[in-house]
């Protein structure tokens, strides 16, 4: 669009037209996921009474689970593509995509290192997936889904502005 003096800015600033991929945002929302899915998994705990010698899952639990992770990591998808400056909608979903698989692999990372320094009956990351059953398969799929459209809304939107200097700046008085 250049041919016609139109450079797409937003806050005044230049943007380039193919932004390398950010790592920050995608660290920024697989934190925010990680803040989001423990400050209310300790409510779920507090409401459905979980732990590790529970043998079964609730319906309440599996749907506070699902429900949970999919809003955690919307709003690390929409995080991660705003902070790495997202163009378009697909480079946003790329965004909100691997941020779901960084958040998967802390998830999963968190969970070993919890299991493993705990003092009650040994229990391995199999087993408690064992117990979950069907719950953490749909929560993976509702996640990764919610995490690519969190993303593409999560795109810098783009204003047009004319680069010709037609816009005066302002003018200091006395």
């Amino acid at each position: 669009m250049s041919s016609i003096g139109l450079n797409f800015v937003e806050n005044n600033e230049s943007l380039p037209a193919n932004r390398n991929f950010s790592w920050s945002g995608i660290f920024a929302g697989t934190f925010l996921y990680l803040a989001i899915e423990a400050t209310f998994g300790v409510l779920a705990l507090a409401i459905f009474g979980l732990g590790l010698e529970a043998t079964s899952m609730s319906v309440g639990a599996g749907i506070w689970l699902v429900v949970l992770t999919g809003i955690a990591m919307y709003f690390a998808g929409r995080l991660a593509s705003r902070l790495m400056g997202a163009s378009t909608r697909s480079m946003g979903m790329r965004a909100g995509l691997v941020t779901y698989g960084m958040s998967i692999f802390a998830s999963i990372l968190v969970i070993g290192l919890t299991l493993g320094s705990s003092t009650a009956e040994p229990v391995s990351v199999a087993s408690l997936l064992s117990i979950t059953g069907y719950w953490t398969f749909v929560t993976m799929i509702v996640a990764m889904f919610t995490s690519a459209i969190g993303g593409a809304q999560g795109m810098v939107k783009l204003q047009p502005r004319s680069v010709t200097g037609s816009q005066s700046e302002p003018r200091r008085v006395a």
